[in-house]
């Protein structure tokens, strides 16, 4: 089941939606005269998006599915070379994702095209391009997520680049087969072109910092002293760790979970959050939970001023001893992004930096299933575990965490029955301490 709900399935699936060959109508519905070339792909991209709804139903799978039918629609190996596919399919994502704002985006791009409405070939591309613009702002306004306002730049994007190569020829039906450099079809080839290796050197820069930060988050660089990841393999305990909460819809049932399993865990909370919810960061620490600071405001450390990088740490460290009847003893920076001051500073305030030796992936929003098989598999002694009680793909709230709400309980079972015990970071750090190990 694991397999049918990942996220390489949705893809795959999405991408085949995306990548089929144009559909003609039924012969019974032929008669009927219906003229809608835009319906069969735009229904493509609804299709793929709803579908990965259905298997994993999180935010960022719906994205997912929505780039691969893009793509399928753009490119294809079942129908290699054909055009037209690609903005209808955008459409159908779009309308999938935020209704609401492709509607709306769809409509005064229409009303923009209307006044050329004596140009035929041009009011569609107006109207694309137009509305191609609107749809992020929108989505926005509609949405406030930014994972949807990162997916819908992307569609915008798509759109224009479609749209443009075809204005010069549209305006006047003039031959631009011409090399002359002055001709618009000419400067809007070489801006497509730029626009193309732009993203290509994008995407290429994107993989390789991705797999950079994955390499410093997990094992970082020079000696890491003064960091705790994992604790001593000579105990078979681990500990499960939870960030950027509390949240007032997951973090109870967080905590209803491992009160039914009789587990305590580590939650590094956000100071402004435990302010906003602080009858939950209270049950926190009542129901005998390990508390650690994730910073004031969830800011990156790295990169950030001296003084702010030590405002965050002081305000957050109020705000928990306020609410929480004790200081924190313990830190994790925001996506595990640290440097020497940071280190330096955590020193001076008597905090031991902890991160985390395997994450669930639940900010991917990956769906239950597939962080049970995960996890099940690559644990091991004195594991540090990453989970998520709040937070987005790139702020600390707007996320979905229901998977991880489901997940919790059948992860824990499963590793029971591989003979795993819980603890708490700071016992992970004193048990290694008693096996000669520095915590």
């Amino acid at each position: 089941m694991w397999l049918l709900d990942s996220y390489i399935t949705v893809l795959v699936i999405a991408y085949v939606i995306g990548a089929l060959p144009a559909i003609r109508l039924p012969a019974f519905l032929r008669p009927l005269r219906i003229r809608a070339p835009w319906l069969s792909p735009a229904l493509r991209g609804m299709g793929a998006v709803g579908l990965a709804r259905i298997l994993v139903g999180t935010p960022i799978a719906m994205t997912a599915a929505g780039l691969a039918v893009v793509v399928g629609g753009t490119w294809s190996f079942m129908a290699p070379g054909r055009r037209g596919l690609t903005v209808p399919i955008v459409i159908g994502v779009g309308l999938a994702i935020s209704p609401a704002a492709a509607a709306l985006s769809g409509v005064l791009g229409w009303l923009a095209g209307r006044p050329r409405s004596e140009r035929h070939a041009a009011s569609p591309l107006t109207s694309t391009t137009i509305g191609g613009i609107l749809y992020p702002p929108l989505v926005w306004l509609f949405e406030r997520f930014d994972l949807h306002l990162m997916l819908a730049a992307v569609l915008s994007l798509v759109c224009i680049y479609e749209a443009l190569p075809g204005f010069p020829e549209a305006e006047d039906g003039r031959d631009c087969s011409s090399p002359d450099s002055r001709d618009p079809q000419v400067k809007l080839a070489v801006l497509r072109a730029i626009m193309s290796r732009v993203s290509a050197a994008a995407l290429v820069v994107g993989i390789v910092a991705v797999i950079l930060l994955n390499r410093y988050v997990y094992r970082g660089y020079g000696m890491n002293v003064g960091i705790f990841r994992r604790g001593s393999a000579e105990f078979r305990l681990i500990a499960l760790t939870f960030d950027d909460g509390p949240n007032p819809e997951y973090t109870p049932l967080i905590l209803d979970t491992l009160c039914a399993e009789g587990i305590h865990a580590t939650f590094f909370l956000v100071g402004r959050e435990v302010e906003q919810y602080p009858e939950i960061a209270r049950r926190i620490a009542e129901e005998g939970h390990e508390i650690g600071s994730h910073t004031y405001s969830h800011k990156n450390m790295m990169g950030l001023a001296t003084h702010s990088m030590q405002q965050e740490i002081a305000r957050a460290e109020d705000a928990i001893a306020r609410v929480c009847g004790e200081a924190p003893r313990l830190f994790r920076p925001p996506r595990g992004l640290y440097d020497e001051r940071l280190l330096e500073a955590l020193r001076v305030r008597g905090y031991a930096m902890a991160l985390w030796s395997i994450s669930s992936m639940d900010w991917t929003e990956a769906s239950q299933s597939s962080m049970v098989h995960r996890l099940t598999r690559v644990v091991r002694n004195g594991d540090v575990i990453l989970f998520h009680d709040n937070g987005g793909i790139v702020a600390n709230r707007g996320g979905s965490r229901t998977n991880t709400v489901h997940a919790l309980p059948k992860v824990i079972h499963s590793l029971r029955n591989r003979g795993f015990g819980f603890a708490t970071v700071s016992q992970l750090m004193f048990m290694s301490g008693l096996a000669g190990e520095a915590p």
